[in-house]
């Protein structure tokens, strides 16, 4: 990727934008779903734009100020109704689908590969959630932990391979109820924050043959059962108070 003054060439996250999401693609798969069903003045590539642009990191937007910016981009007068009735089931089935392939088209572009140090493992799977502000309306249905309202999006991805998975929970639930152990985990690495640092999961990936890696809370008190490499002296005895290594 292109960089201007030691930033990212905006033009370039354009192109590589706009190739993930073709117009093609974005109006083929509104109609798959059922989001379009004919052609009306709302066109589901300017839609699509309008939305996932019209957010950002603390910004306040409603929906009349969205249709405003549609009507700009697209340089089309709407009747307010007609915007509104777009925010249904349908164009969450339609959001959902472009997570989905966002998701498989970054994976394809991944050329990471494990060391010779791992190679007796499948593959690095990392674990981490993030927070999407909503409505004050949705709290009912969303509630936050910061906020009135908020959803949290949990996703596993494999760095060498194409495994994924997405789910969603209101923003409140904590980080460990949404991992999901199970054979899965077999022969493969699990890497997460201490959000997820509990020892009922990590039981439950020995359990299931995998491996993890976290960070340690202070107020954990660890034991060293077994070293795994040769060091010179005893690192072991030292680390846990014994005499100092010959």
């Amino acid at each position: 990727m292109a960089l201007i003054h030691g930033k990212i060439n905006p033009h370039e996250i354009e192109n590589v934008l706009t190739k993930m999401f073709s117009p093609e693609w974005l109006r083929e798969t509104a109609a798959k779903v059922g989001y379009v069903q004919r052609n009306r003045k709302i066109d589901p590539v300017t839609f699509f734009w309008v939305l996932v642009l019209g957010f950002g990191t603390g910004l306040q937007r409603t929906i009349a100020s969205l249709r405003r910016a549609y009507e700009t981009a697209s340089a089309e007068t709407l009747v307010p109704s007609s915007f509104y009735d777009r925010f249904n089931k349908k164009l969450i089935a339609f959001l959902k689908a472009c997570l989905a392939h966002g998701i498989v088209e970054l994976a394809k572009h991944v050329s990471l590969t494990l060391s010779d140090k791992l190679k007796g493992f499948k593959d690095l799977m990392v674990a981490d959630g993030s927070i999407v502000r909503l409505h004050d309306n949705l709290a009912a249905q969303f509630p936050g932990a910061r906020g009135k309202a908020e959803l949290k999006i949990h996703t596993v991805i494999g760095l060498t391979s194409n495994k994924k998975s997405i789910a969603i929970y209101p923003g409140k639930t904590a980080d460990i109820k949404t991992m999901r152990i199970g054979p899965w985990v077999k022969d493969n690495i699990l890497l997460f924050d201490l959000g997820y640092f509990k020892y009922e999961l990590f039981s439950r990936i020995r359990k299931n043959k995998g491996y993890f890696v976290s960070r340690f809370k202070q107020s954990a008190n660890p034991t060293i059962v077994s070293v795994l490499h040769a060091y010179r002296g005893n690192p072991v005895e030292k680390a846990q108070g014994g005499p100092p290594p010959a």
